[in-house]
Order: structure tokens, then sequence, then C-alpha cells
């Protein structure tokens, strides 16, 4: 299948005059395919930081937040991993804390889900910023998946800190440690999380340090900057050619 589409985008993109990719690591796959093609920018997906400020309520003690519909498989599996292997290692130090998992779970088979009286499951929310801006930590423990998390850079506009796997935070211009926490296998995650929860300073300065990157890097009006300026070249450089 990947031979099939390597070969189908490569054809493609010798016929197309512009290219656009959602990240950096895809810009990169394009040009293995297609090297020297010329015409190719980051578009990434973003928000408005606007929406995200104000006063949402105070922060929880202890509590934890999961943004994500379990009726997607990705999620789904990303919370069977955290539930089984991570969330007991946490419990067993903050014996108090709870996890918010927002969103639709109709016909999920909530069985293969190890739930607790330490697991709330909100259902569908109207508006998902107060929960987020409430919670200490938001977690992104995907394993599987692609696309960008707009669930870490909403996180992130509201003042949350965010602890993630590798593939939970792809495609992201994120750094482990100034923005983020990365973490992989489950005594990481979990000492991650615990980190940021007995550590103020390390929250505030995540917290400080995401919302600057969401402000500089993801606001809607500024990648729409970017891809005008893509555009406009490309439909320069397509009018200076000699069709003669």
């Amino acid at each position: 299948t990947w031979g099939k589409l390597r070969r189908f985008t490569a054809g493609l993109l010798r016929d197309l005059d512009g290219c656009t990719v959602a990240s950096e690591r895809e810009r990169e796959l394009v040009q293995r395919l297609v090297p020297g093609y010329r015409h190719l920018t980051v578009v990434p997906n973003g928000l408005e930081p606007e929406r995200y400020e104000g006063d949402f309520g105070p922060v929880e003690p202890d509590t934890l937040v999961f943004p994500g519909s379990l009726t997607y498989i990705a999620n789904l599996l990303a919370m069977e991993f955290f539930l089984r292997e991570v969330m007991p290692r946490i419990i067993a130090r903050r014996p108090g804390m709870r996890l918010f998992i927002t969103g639709r779970t109709e016909g999920v088979d909530l069985a293969r889900l190890p739930l607790s009286d330490s697991v709330v499951l909100t259902g569908y929310l109207e508006d998902v910023r107060p929960r987020i801006a409430r919670s200490q930590v938001c977690v992104v423990p995907m394993t599987v998946g692609g696309g960008t998390r707009l669930k870490i850079l909403e996180a992130m506009a509201l003042g949350t800190p965010v602890v993630s796997t590798t593939k939970g935070a792809e495609g992201l211009e994120v750094r482990s440690g100034e923005e983020i926490l990365i973490a992989d296998d489950p005594d990481a995650f979990a000492s991650q999380v615990i980190r940021l929860l007995e550590d103020p300073a390390l929250r505030e300065r995540l917290a400080r340090n995401g919302r600057r990157l969401v402000q500089e890097r993801y606001d809607w009006r500024e990648i729409g900057r970017r891809f005008e300026a893509f555009l406009e070249q490309v439909v320069a450089e397509w009018n200076d050619v000699d069709i003669s």
C-alpha cells in the first residue's frame, strides 16, 4: 500500500504547482518522495488564541483531563493504555487523583476499560474549555493515529500543562521540558505527571511557554498570512513561466 501511495503521490505532485502539508515531518516525507520539489510549505493546524482567554474557574487539585471522544479508536486505545498501565502508578502516589475523559461514549465497549471511581466520563460537553482549564494536567497518551493534536494546542492555549507520548505530540513543534513533557513508557509517563503535580514552578513555566508557542506559531491569523504569501509566490512564478 505504501509503495502504491508513494508512486501516486510522486506522480501527482509533478503535475501540481504547489503543495502544503500540516507538519515538518510530512514536509520531509514529501521531499523524499519528490526530491527538489520546489513549492512545498508547512501550513499547520491552528486555533484562535483569544477564544481561550478569560476566567474558566479555579484549577482543581489532583485532576487530570483527556479531551477526546472514545468513539474514535485512537482515543479509546490511548485510554486503554493509560488506565491499565499508567493510572495505577499515579494513584499509588496520589490516591485522590481524578481523571476526566470528555466526549461521547455512545456505542463504545466501555468494558474494555478498567474504570473506577477515579475516572469521570463527562460525556459530550458543549464547551470543553472550562474542564481543561480547571484541570492540573492534560494527558495525551496516544499510541496510534495521524494528524496533529488540536487537544494539545487547546490545552496550551488555556494554560494547562501537557504530558504526551511522542506519537501524541507528532506534528507539533514542541520541546519536551519547555512547552510540554514527553514520555512513552508507563513508568516515565506516570513520573512526568507526578512531577508536574508536585512542582508548581514547572507547571507555570510549561503553561507560560505553551501559551507563547500557540500565539506565535499556531494562531490562525499568522498561519493565514504565511499561507497567503505562499500562494502569491506560487502564482507569481507561474505567471512568469514562458508558455510560448
